[in-house]
């Protein structure tokens, strides 16, 4: 039987090969992970931000919400079993581009991107390489509109 983290190490391995008809299958074996009453609250949320990159990604049809093609579900998701999961903190973020701002949902969960920024910019700033500092940059303005929005 395999432990938790080989089960995550395989659904990373599956979803990063980016073969699509095996996608459902790191999909299922995430689920796994989740359903496991062994599984802690941080291997529960990196498998939770897994299946949202794999929805995000090249296979929104896996998601199991109609209104989210993004990922972001599962994003927030993660964050109630780890509230300062890099990788969610990230993807929400980058959930709010002006493509998938499209989606209802995404649109009604700016509070969402707001609090992510926040958690990045004040609490996980100096655990960012260059490249996430820059990432957070280039949203400033979102998240300044956003903001001014809900004034």
């Amino acid at each position: 039987m395999k432990t938790i983290e080989e089960k995550i190490s395989q659904a990373e391995y599956i979803i990063y090969q980016f073969e699509l008809e095996d996608l459902g299958t790191a999909f299922a074996i995430l689920n796994e992970v989740i359903a496991d009453n062994r599984a802690t609250d941080l291997e529960i949320a990196d498998a939770l931000s897994l299946k949202g990159l794999i929805v995000a990604g090249p296979a929104p049809c896996h998601t199991e919400y109609e209104e989210d093609e993004t990922g972001l579900i599962y994003y927030l998701q993660a964050l109630k079993h780890n509230p300062y999961h890099l990788g969610s903190l990230l993807n929400i973020i980058h959930s709010f581009t002006e493509h998938d701002m499209r989606q209802p949902f995404t649109r009604e969960n700016a509070p969402a991107f707001i609090k992510a920024y926040e958690v990045l910019r004040d609490d996980l700033y100096d655990s960012l390489d260059e490249n996430g500092r820059n990432y957070l940059l280039r949203f400033s303005d979102t998240y300044d509109r956003f903001k001014q929005e809900r004034l």
